[in-house]
């Protein structure tokens, strides 16, 4: 007769229905399966972040924009009003000032200093320019058909000066006096 062995005894016995087979969780993911998802996913996110960082710069850089061409446009319908009703224009050799007398009688000048387009008005001179926008050039043109002046403003200047934000900034406008200049 033969030695039955301990787990030989347990199969008769005790466990008759069990299978010897090795069972496997089938459940859950694998390390690897979840290391691939997990590269999948951080690539999609890279890409993703570079396109809404990319999105808020241009959008920032129109907002820059966007505000500099409202002060220049500003700036250009203050001097349009004041030259439209103004008399006794006078430019300066370098085209880069214009003074004339207002309408109440006060003398008036427009000038660039350092990157901003001052008026003087009875020798107190304020700023019209502000924020980021930089002005480079501010030149005048002033002509006369048959005693009447045409007085041309040349603006060139950068919205969000010194970043990477940088636009170049030109304007121009004509504006023709309503009154009749003695000059002519």
């Amino acid at each position: 007769m033969r030695l039955l062995y301990l787990w030989e005894l347990l199969d008769i016995y005790l466990i008759p229905n069990m299978q010897h087979t090795t069972q496997h969780n089938t459940k859950g993911f694998t390390i690897l399966e979840l290391l691939v998802s997990l590269s999948v996913f951080i690539i999609v996110m890279l890409i993703s972040m570079g396109a809404v960082i990319t999105i808020l710069d241009s959008n920032k850089k129109a907002a820059s924009l966007q505000a500099s061409v409202d002060n220049a446009n500003f700036v250009l319908d203050v001097m349009s009003r004041e030259i439209r009703f103004g008399t006794e224009f006078v430019l300066s050799g370098d085209k880069s000032t214009l003074s004339f007398t207002r309408s109440d009688d006060k003398s008036t000048t427009y000038q660039l200093t350092n990157g901003v387009i001052e008026r003087s008005v009875a020798g107190v001179a304020l700023p019209l320019t502000f924020g980021k926008f930089s002005v480079d050039m501010l030149l005048f043109d002033l002509t006369y058909t048959g005693g009447q002046p045409l007085v041309t403003i040349y603006i060139k200047g950068k919205s969000g000066a010194g970043s990477k934000l940088e636009t170049l900034l030109d304007m121009q406008t004509s504006i023709s006096p309503r009154t009749l200049s003695p000059t002519s």
